[in-house]
């Protein structure tokens, strides 16, 4: 059938990766340093990575193409949640692992996704992601991993994920701590705070 579809010019691609968490579907990744759309079904042509780039290089064109599929979506982002990173526990994730280079990353606590039902879809899809918990681990070798990481895998940028609690705190505090022994002083660090029900109750940029 003929429908809108997003087209990618690679010529202007600079795989920044912002797109791949633009496109809520999963219909984007990136391959060898460049954004494909993995399947015609998973694009719904709505275009709302297209803003998300900062070359131009996504535009909506109309062609031949399978028709989009929430349930092929619905199928593909469980899938990519299970089996596109292992392990995800801070203290086992091995920084030079190629699943985290040139992507954002969510540092989460280990309630979040218990508390809130939406967050493989709203903070997972498209990034990578690191569990801990500020309370019940221990801690000692996290800013160093964590340091090594953003050193090494080129983050674009960092989502601490943590919970109304006071004690969740200290997985920001962990973060920005990395970030200053890492030396990476470009990059943006936002702290996404969830209430005990699951909503998010405020967003703010770290700053130093």
């Amino acid at each position: 059938m003929q429908r809108n579809i997003i087209k990618i010019d690679e010529n202007l691609c600079n795989g920044c990766g912002q797109c791949t968490t633009g496109c809520l579907e999963g219909a984007l990744q990136l391959i060898n340093g460049k954004a494909k759309l993995v399947r015609d079904d998973l694009c719904d042509g709505m275009g709302a990575c297209v803003g998300t780039c900062p070359t131009g290089a996504l535009i909506i064109e109309q062609r031949e193409a399978s028709e989009f599929n929430e349930r092929a979506v619905s199928l593909h982002l469980e899938r990519s949640a299970i089996f596109s990173q292992w392990p995800v526990q801070l203290h086992l994730i091995n920084p030079h692992n190629d699943f985290f280079k040139n992507k954002e990353l969510v540092v989460l606590s280990t309630c979040s996704p218990v508390a809130g039902s939406d967050v493989h879809r709203q903070y997972i899809n498209g990034r990578s992601v690191v569990v801990a918990c500020p309370k019940l681990d221990n801690v000692t070798p996290y800013t160093k991993k964590l340091a090594e990481l953003f050193r090494e895998a080129k983050i674009l940028k960092v989502i601490v994920l943590r919970m109304q609690v006071p004690c969740c705190h200290g997985l920001t505090m962990i973060t920005k701590a990395a970030k200053t022994m890492a030396g990476v002083n470009d990059l943006v660090i936002e702290e996404h705070t969830m209430g005990l029900t699951g909503n998010i109750l405020n967003i703010k940029e770290i700053t130093f």
